[in-house]
């Protein structure tokens, strides 16, 4: 059971990471809305597991970095860049905290380097 509720928090942060990403790195906003409603969902999703697991929102700071790697790959997918490219425009390492990855009302600015792909 630990294992799953791991899996799904890592998924979970994921989603959100992958659409900070995004909203990050791309200067065409058409999916802005729904990038929106999607990082709330995930955010509230991950709140109440959290809230259930102390154990769990203990090992964020090894879960955050997993789930990272995952969502540059799938960001750089979805926003059709080629590897080169995306390993390039997302920093290696994940750009916010714990808190701001979490925080509902936190969502970047748009990078003075970002695509101008969706």
């Amino acid at each position: 059971m630990a294992a799953l509720q791991r899996d799904k928090v890592v998924s979970l942060l994921r989603v959100v990471l992958v659409h900070l990403l995004k909203w990050r790195y791309s200067k065409i906003r058409r999916s802005e809305r729904r990038w929106r409603l999607s990082i709330v969902a995930a955010r509230v999703d991950l709140t109440d597991i959290l809230e259930d697991s102390k154990a769990l929102r203990n090992e964020l700071s090894v879960l955050l970095p997993k789930a990272y790697r995952g969502a540059r790959i799938v960001a750089g997918t979805e926003m059709r860049l080629e590897k080169h490219d995306w390993q390039r425009l997302f920093p290696d390492s994940c750009l916010w905290s714990e808190s701001q990855v979490l925080n509902e009302d936190f969502f970047p600015d748009v990078a003075p380097e970002a695509d101008g792909r969706s």
